[in-house]
């Protein structure tokens, strides 16, 4: 039989979507103004991530396909750009797609504010 078409180890992807994206990446809490605060990826069967539409550049988005886990940089409210990391997971159900935290950078000099928000990533 012929050898299946690859498939992303993301889990219910639609087609590439160049303007919305086939993935919504969703940023909460961690003193965002505005929360949530959703952006557009797409992820190809391959595992390439890409910014949707191509032109926003606020925001950077990895996937290892060999575990699943996910690792970035976001442009936050504040102008600052801290990481965020999450990790996929694939059994259906409502919890399916990716989870994982940011924390915001403190003022300088460090004011002590500073929290941890919330990375959701979702098929669209």
């Amino acid at each position: 039989p012929p050898a299946a078409p690859p498939a992303s180890v993301f889990p219910g992807l639609g087609a590439v979507d160049l303007i919305n994206g086939n993935a919504a990446l969703t940023f909460t809490g961690g003193l965002l103004v505005i929360s949530p605060s959703t952006l557009g990826l797409n992820i190809d069967p391959a595992n390439k991530v890409t910014n949707a539409p191509a032109a926003d550049k606020t925001f950077t988005a990895a996937l290892t396909k060999t575990t699943g886990e996910w690792k970035g940089v976001f442009t936050h409210s504040d102008g600052k750009k801290p990481a965020w990391q999450a990790a996929t997971f694939q059994k259906a159900g409502a919890h399916q797609g990716g989870h994982g935290f940011f924390l915001s950078l403190p003022a300088k000099p460090a004011d002590g504010l500073a929290e941890s928000g919330a990375v959701r990533i979702q098929a669209r």
